[in-house]
């Protein structure tokens, strides 16, 4: 995703061997803007499986976005927060 000319921000599906993962970047400095939910709304339309994702377990902004778009926490530990998408969530 660009402002003006300028990156701020990309996202992507892969799929790796049975599931497809979600991966969400937006740079620092433009956190807060819209950008990550641009970014999820074109991902999420456009793939009518299940999506799944690992986060930071301390990146509180994104996993609150994640929820957002129906990804819910299927495990946990001290450093990582894997979510997932059902395709019967869309």
């Amino acid at each position: 995703i660009l402002c003006d000319v300028d990156p701020v921000g990309y996202g992507h599906l892969d799929k790796e061997n049975d599931k497809v993962w979600l991966g969400v970047c937006v740079i620092d400095g433009q956190h807060g803007k819209g950008y990550g939910k641009m970014i999820m709304e074109k991902l999420v339309d456009s793939y009518s499986g299940d999506i799944w994702l690992s986060v930071d377990a301390d990146n509180v902004r994104a996993i609150n976005l994640y929820k957002l778009f129906s990804f819910n926490i299927m495990s946990e530990d001290d450093t990582t927060v894997y979510m997932k998408r059902n395709a019967t969530s869309i």
